[in-house]
């Protein structure tokens, strides 16, 4: 299998059912609502020193194989 990396500088660059269905456990705190609510509040941000950069790897037909939230 090949794998891309793609780094995002916003949650909302990814589908929210794409990104939760990688949480099978259903932990609050990586959920993207949870994350979106951060950024869009701006709890984290530049002005803040917490900068989102989401680490996204694709496998060989494009779909998130995993994902790594950043700040």
């Amino acid at each position: 299998m090949r794998v891309t990396a793609q780094w995002i500088e916003r949650i909302a660059e990814v589908g929210a059912a794409e990104w939760d269905a990688l949480d099978s456990a259903g932990n609050p705190f990586v959920r993207h609502a949870f994350l979106a609510t951060l950024e869009s509040t701006g709890c984290v941000g530049v002005d803040t020193g917490w900068s989102p950069r989401h680490l996204l790897p694709r496998g060989d037909a494009g779909g998130l194989i995993g994902a790594v939230p950043a700040y």
